[in-house]
């Protein structure tokens, strides 16, 4: 038997599928006027749950749902907020910028991450970045 999976996001709800292909697709069929609808509006949270709860009683497949809005802030989007802040108007280093999550904000980031989303953000043009490897700096341009 062949297993299709399916992962399908709008806005911030996301419909995962997984089982035989004719059970993907009768339920792809089911969710495409749901899917439809959040394109104007997104579903309510229980619309969504009582939706996926009556069809999960037709069949035993698995079928795994992840309706959860996301309400926490990326690495990048606190570091962009920084920028918004002039925090970036001195040259920082990626500890520094960790740290100062930590500790003025409340943010706990590994140097990878922050590191990371640094870089994202330099190559989008809100930073930029100056020193050698290993003791990089960032600035606002």
């Amino acid at each position: 038997m062949n297993t299709v999976k399916v992962s399908i996001s709008v806005g911030d709800t996301s419909i995962q599928l997984e089982g035989p292909q004719e059970f993907v697709e009768r339920y792809l069929d089911k969710y495409s006027s749901l899917i439809e609808k959040s394109r104007s509006s997104p579903p309510s949270r229980a619309e969504a749950e009582e939706t996926i709860e009556s069809e999960e009683n037709e069949t035993s497949t698995k079928l795994t749902r992840t309706m959860e809005p996301r309400s926490e802030a990326s690495c990048s989007d606190r570091i962009r907020a920084l920028i918004d802040e002039n925090y970036f108007d001195e040259p920082r280093g990626i500890g520094e910028v960790a740290n100062w999550l930590k500790d003025s904000k409340g943010f706990i980031y590994n140097a990878n991450q922050v590191a990371a989303s640094l870089i994202s953000i330099t190559r989008s043009g809100k930073l930029r970045q100056f020193g050698k490897t290993g003791s990089y700096k960032y600035m606002s341009p």
